[in-house]
C-alpha cells in the first residue's frame, strides 16, 4: 500500500514540476537542464530481415519508411512513403522500424512530438547489413 501511495506521490510532484516548467519557458524564462535542445536519435536500432527471395535475385533498393513519434518517445504510426522497386523490401523496413527504439526531439528542455524519415538502403549480398538513417520529416 506505501508504494502505491508513493508512486501516486511521486507522479503529483512530477507533473507540478512539469507545469512550473512549462509556465517559466511561456514566460521567457531559459531552460535549465544539461541538454536543452537536440535532434531525435535512434537509441537501439533494430535491422531489416531481408527475405531469401530478394537475396536469392539479388535485389537491392530503399525503403523510407516516416515514422511518427509522441512526446514520450513511443510510435504513433509508421507508413511507407517511397518504396524501392520490389515489394519484398517493404516489409522487413517497417518491422525494422516498429522495432527500433527512438527518442525523441528536445526542444528547450521538453520532448516533442515530431514525424522522421527511417531510411533503408538494402545493398547487394556482400554488404547484407543495410544503411539506415533517420532525419526530420521534409514533404
Amino acid at each position: 500500500m506505501g508504494v502505491v501511495r508513493f508512486s501516486r506521490i511521486a507522479a503529483g510532484v512530477g507533473f507540478l514540476f512539469a507545469a512550473a516548467a512549462f509556465h517559466a519557458l511561456a514566460a521567457g524564462a531559459q531552460p535549465s537542464c544539461n541538454v536543452p535542445n537536440a535532434p531525435a536519435r535512434m537509441l537501439k536500432p533494430a535491422a531489416p530481415v531481408l527475405p531469401q527471395a530478394a537475396r536469392d535475385y539479388g535485389i537491392t533498393g530503399y525503403v523510407d519508411v516516416l515514422v511518427t513519434l509522441d512526446e514520450r518517445s513511443h510510435i504513433v504510426g509508421v507508413p511507407v512513403i517511397q518504396k524501392s522497386p520490389s515489394n519484398l523490401l517493404s516489409k522487413p523496413a517497417i518491422d525494422a522500424a516498429r522495432a527500433t527504439l527512438y527518442i525523441t526531439q528536445i526542444v528547450d528542455c521538453l520532448p516533442v512530438a515530431g514525424k522522421y524519415t527511417f531510411t533503408f538502403e538494402f545493398r547487394t549480398p556482400a554488404t547484407p547489413l543495410p544503411a539506415i538513417t533517420l532525419a526530420p520529416y521534409n514533404p
